[in-house]
């Protein structure tokens, strides 16, 4: 893609999602194959559910416009192997480094400042179990709290230089962001 094509998505995805920077979103997908002839390997196309398939990565936009497949691996690849090997991941990776702007995943892959996962083993689990309870309860969500405290998010150019710690300080970037924009918006609607 071009710099103005990954302008375009980002900004599409900021106001369709709320999501700044963002390139797109990338996740794997098992397709159910029938089982290759015997000649060949298998084994290797038995997933971790039990039946032949190919695992297919898909990168999308806000859109669901997909942006790229690779279907070329078999079933029993995992994700973050199927990612290393990608072209894809060399391009996400040289389009950080010209617009700042990286892809979401879920904790199949590994962190980059480019490609970003949750939170392993986050305290908002239990959160979500109690908005589950007070559903099922017929239980009316009480007016936000919002405290009188500025957001202040970091510069951007002010992250670290190392990848790793820079990955983690960008995805922190990233939920401080969608959190101050979330208490900006309950100020403006109340």
């Amino acid at each position: 893609m071009t710099h103005e094509e990954r302008q375009q998505i980002m900004l599409r995805n900021e106001e369709r999602l709320g999501m700044p920077r963002t390139l797109g979103y990338i996740d794997g997908t098992l397709i159910r194959i029938k089982p290759p002839v015997k000649d060949m390997n298998r084994q290797g196309y038995y997933c971790r559910k039990g039946y032949t398939a190919l695992n297919t990565q898909i990168v999308c936009d806000a859109d669901l416009a997909i942006l790229n497949v690779n279907a070329s691996h078999p079933g029993s690849c995992n994700d973050r192997f199927i990612w290393n090997g990608t072209p894809v991941h060399f391009a996400v990776e040289e389009a950080y480094y010209e617009d700042r702007c990286w892809l979401l995943g879920d904790s199949g892959y590994a962190l980059y400042p480019w490609l970003h996962i949750p939170i392993l083993y986050a305290a908002p689990v239990a959160c979500c179990v109690l908005h589950n309870y007070c559903i099922k309860r017929g239980l009316v969500n009480p007016r936000p709290y919002i405290e009188n405290i500025p957001v202040e998010i970091p510069d951007f150019d002010d992250l670290p230089v190392d990848l790793r710690l820079r990955a983690n300080a960008e995805r922190q970037y990233l939920i401080d962001y969608c959190h101050a924009r979330k208490l900006r918006r309950m100020q403006i609607y109340g």
